[in-house]
């Protein structure tokens, strides 16, 4: 484990990564969210499925096109703006929420602009880590990346779990909004 922490020595890659950690986290916690805030609001699996539908068909999509512009324009500027309209978007639904007045076809709406925003910051992030470190430590850096998805996959769904049910859907969109703060802070 300590040949793999030792990337973090590297600036650049250490706030990408922090950035990409508090964000993936958030990631996975708008898939429970979701699913919990749509099963009390409407009790509907199809409502469910259109608002998954709608987040999943601009990311496959999309990606190639990304990917496309990830090559062609500055990543960590592609990361930036995604981040920020997708902090944007989870903000709007937070406060819709937090107002009692979204309706399941503004919930699709923000997740297919979510989706389509994912597209691009996918690409990016994947284009821009080598560049954060030396060419020796990249796998490193890919399998610290990875692990911390995998506890991101562990912690996301238990927090947003907490959220929706503790506190309110509301919060938990918010606390999605704020990872997305934080990953543009340390870009």
């Amino acid at each position: 484990m300590s040949s793999y922490l030792r990337v973090l020595r590297y600036p650049d890659f250490r706030y990408l990564f922090l950035g990409q950690s508090a964000s993936a986290v958030g990631d996975q916690a708008v898939v429970v969210s979701l699913g919990l805030f749509i099963t009390q609001l409407t009790g509907s699996p199809t409502d469910l499925g259109l608002v998954l539908a709608a987040q999943t068909l601009p990311l496959v999509t999309l990606i190639l096109f990304g990917g496309v512009w990830a090559d062609r324009l500055p990543r960590h500027r592609i990361m930036i703006v995604t981040d920020v309209i997708r902090a944007t978007l989870h903000t709007t639904l937070a406060i819709l929420i937090f107002a009692d007045a979204v309706r399941i076809w503004e919930l699709v709406v923000i997740e297919a602009l979510f989706g389509a925003a994912q597209a691009f910051y996918a690409p990016a992030y994947s284009g821009l880590l080598p560049q954060t470190v030396p060419e020796d430590l990249i796998q490193d850096a890919r399998a610290l990346t990875a692990s911390a998805g995998n506890l991101a996959f562990l912690v996301g769904p238990a927090l947003a779990t907490g959220l929706v049910l503790g506190v309110g859907a509301g919060e938990a969109f918010a606390f999605d909004a704020a990872t997305f703060v934080i990953s543009v802070l340390l870009l």
